[in-house]
């Protein structure tokens, strides 16, 4: 929902993050047709798609 703010990398917590966001982003990306998916997919974060 956007609310975890993004940790700097040297944060212990970006771990955890990264892994919540990429699980979520996978989430999103595979529920789109692949004509939609080409727009989001080399965003970073899941609050950005």
């Amino acid at each position: 929902m956007g609310k975890t703010p993004l940790p700097q990398d040297t944060d212990a917590s970006y771990a955890k993050w990264y892994a919540e966001n990429q699980k979520v982003k996978g989430w999103l990306l595979t529920s789109m047709s692949l004509d939609i998916m080409k727009h989001y997919i080399r965003l970073r974060t899941t609050h950005e798609i």
